[in-house]
């Protein structure tokens, strides 16, 4: 059995919008936190950072721990490639120190460009993990984002 593979995300806010990665799947575009997997022997912001470079081409701040999120690939309605995934985010405030967002050194196969999205305009999106999108804008927020289906 496979063991769940554990991801760094970077919740990086300005003003009233987030930024994400924007990227396509066969069910169309979707958003999703910027970060990626944690590589052996890397602490969390390590990998944070690294995948920041990657992605967005940034320097980037790991601030505070705000969210854990399960994501369970057999339970998501979108899932069309690897459904026996399991992974967990650890999902950071984060703040650019360098350089404007675009594209980094090594993006993801599947990242389409970014987007600064509308905190209140989130639900209008397909963002993930979708159990962030109530949270965001609430004070007083849960830790553990529970698994919703469609990710």
């Amino acid at each position: 059995m496979k063991s769940p593979r554990v991801s760094a995300r970077a919740l990086i806010v300005r003003g009233n919008s987030l930024l994400a990665i924007r990227a396509k799947d066969a069910h169309g575009e979707f958003f999703v936190l910027p970060g990626g997997g944690q590589n052996h022997g890397e602490t969390l912001p390590e990998a944070l950072l690294r995948e920041c470079r990657e992605e967005l081409g940034v320097e980037i701040e790991a601030g505070e721990l705000c969210y854990v999120h399960d994501y369970i690939a057999e339970r998501d309605e979108f899932c069309t490639e690897d459904c026996s995934a399991h992974q967990v985010d650890i999902i950071f405030r984060a703040r650019i120190l360098a350089g404007e967002p675009g594209w980094g050194s090594a993006p993801d196969t599947h990242q389409l460009g970014l987007q600064w999205l509308s905190l209140e305009a989130l639900s209008a999106y397909r963002f993930y993990p979708r159990a962030l999108r109530r949270w965001l804008t609430e004070p007083d927020h849960p830790v553990y984002l529970a698994f919703e289906e469609g990710l």
